[in-house]
């Protein structure tokens, strides 16, 4: 039998030691992220995570970055946190973007009196073209076809007012698209449940359509034109995306082959903090008032910006310093050298990873200069924390793409070798120092725990590791092979000093 791994070092891989660097935030940022951490009771990974996507969400559409000629980046981002239920997901959600939901219901307050008075027209108007219609149908001589199309005129020129709109939750993709049309054609879902995925696997159509979701992250042109359905046209649609989910959505999501050969799951920032349950406290700590207070005019702030739209308009581009421009050159020779290799079994997303890194760089420029942004190049400092703050994003998408379905294989293995432990310590077998069991009878006692896919897999796992040995035999008289499995001794001299130690 190969050399045993030990028992103490058979545990799930689980994230690398890597926390969220929330040191190369403002400070505004950064006191807010620590603050609500501490009252939540939740990883500072999962505030600071959801409060970029935050900013994302005041600043898409009203900037872009340049890293170099040709090449432009808006600054909205797709952001997906994973976490166990109970792990308290939606309250950071609801404490992260309070700020931005009572701006848009302070300014829809503000603006109800001037929708009031423009439906009002528009009604009116609307009755008139109707009424003139009638009358030049049955001949009223008084009345013209110029008549009308003068009401005609009038109601296209009337200027509309519409009702702010920034943040959507359960949508169906017809829906998100009239929102986006009626909304300058950007929107942003932010929700505490997996739903979105759901409805892009087909939960709403047979023909599930993602299309929207794939060019809304760069801002490509989107056109739809279904028989029974109006045409829309989007030009410059833009979407950021804060999703927390449980990691079982998660896996079912990354492991969905039509989302990964179309590029979705290439698009996201993964998050899986680490669970601090079993160490919170029954009463915590308010957020600081002062520190709230100064997120919460931030956020104000930024959306208060008015730029124009597009980043042909070329006055709300930001450039790199000379300084920054040297450290992203050593970051873009860094990538390239290991999105083969290293960054192999997830290429996809690594072809994406600088542009991410850009739009958090420019992100946190417009944190620190706001409407002033595009005039300041870019500094050295802001570029050398967004690669901080992407090599965080890094190992947790190393994490999703390469172990998080090992994790759940290593539990079935783990369940599989208990399951033997038990046998052992039931039976007369102590003073043997060996245990010979059939693979059938204990599939048999592993039933309802784990499927049989999972159970031969967890076997293999467990012998690669050096727990069991699988040796075929094939019966005398004929007949289907059995699988003899032997336990390594060594499992149990572990559960013998157990054994001694308790009795």
């Amino acid at each position: 039998m190969q050399s045993f791994e030990s028992f103490e070092n058979f545990e799930t891989k689980g994230i690398k030691k890597i926390n969220f660097p929330i040191n190369a935030f403002p400070d505004v940022l950064k006191n807010y992220c620590i603050e609500v951490s501490k009252h939540v009771q939740v990883p500072v990974d999962m505030v600071a995570s959801a409060v970029i996507g935050i900013m994302a969400v005041c600043l898409q559409s009203k900037f872009y970055i340049e890293p170099q000629s040709g090449w432009v980046e808006p600054l909205n981002l797709y952001v997906l946190i994973a976490a166990n239920p109970s792990e308290r997901k939606t309250p950071v959600l609801k404490e992260v973007s309070g700020a931005v939901n009572q701006y848009v219901n302070r300014v829809n307050k503000e603006l109800k009196p001037q929708r009031d008075r423009y439906l009002a027209e528009k009604n009116i108007l609307s009755n008139k073209i109707d009424q003139l219609t009638k009358d030049v149908s049955h001949g009223k001589k008084t009345v013209t076809i110029d008549d009308v199309l003068k009401v005609r005129d009038e109601l296209d020129n009337l200027e509309e007012v519409k009702l702010l709109r920034m943040i959507v939750d359960d949508i169906t993709p017809e829906a998100l698209v009239s929102a986006m049309k009626e909304n300058d054609e950007v929107i942003s879902i932010v929700t505490a449940e997996g739903g979105i995925f759901g409805m892009l696997s087909g939960r709403y159509s047979n023909q599930p359509n993602m299309d929207l979701f794939l060019k809304a992250y760069s801002g490509e042109a989107y056109h739809t034109d279904r028989i029974g359905r109006e045409y829309t046209d989007l030009d410059n649609p833009l979407m950021t995306i804060v999703v927390m989910l449980q990691p079982v959505v998660l896996k079912d999501a990354v492991e969905n082959k039509q989302f990964r050969e179309r590029g979705l799951m290439s698009r996201f920032l993964y998050v899986i903090p680490n669970s601090i349950i079993g160490k919170r406290t029954k009463v915590s700590e308010p957020i600081n008032e002062a520190v709230k207070n100064e997120y919460n005019k931030l956020v104000n702030d930024l959306l208060d910006i008015n730029t124009k739209r597009g980043f042909n308009t070329r006055s709300n581009i930001i450039r790199l310093s000379h300084e920054a421009d040297k450290i992203d050159t050593d970051f873009y020779n860094d990538v390239e050298c290991k999105i083969l290799n290293e960054y192999g079994s997830f290429e996809d997303w690594a072809g994406k990873y600088r542009g991410q890194v850009m739009r958090i760089a420019g992100i946190l420029h417009c944190v620190k200069y706001q409407l002033n942004a595009p005039n300041v190049l870019l500094e050295a400092d802001t570029m050398q924390a967004a690669l901080d703050i992407g090599k965080f994003f890094l190992e947790q998408t190393k994490y999703v793409f390469e172990d998080l379905r090992d994790d759940d294989d290593i539990v079935n293995a783990k369940c599989v070798l208990n399951r033997i432990i038990k046998i052992f310590n039931a039976s007369s077998l102590k003073t043997l120092k060996i245990l010979k069991t059939n693979c059938r009878e204990l599939q048999q006692k592993c039933k309802g725990k784990i499927n049989v896919d999972d159970f031969k897999c967890a076997l293999n796992i467990l012998e690669k590791r050096g727990y069991i040995k699988q040796i075929e035999r094939k019966p005398q008289g004929g007949g289907r092979p059995t699988v003899d499995i032997y336990v390594n001794p060594r499992v149990f001299e572990r559960e013998e000093r157990k054994w001694q130690g308790t009795n």
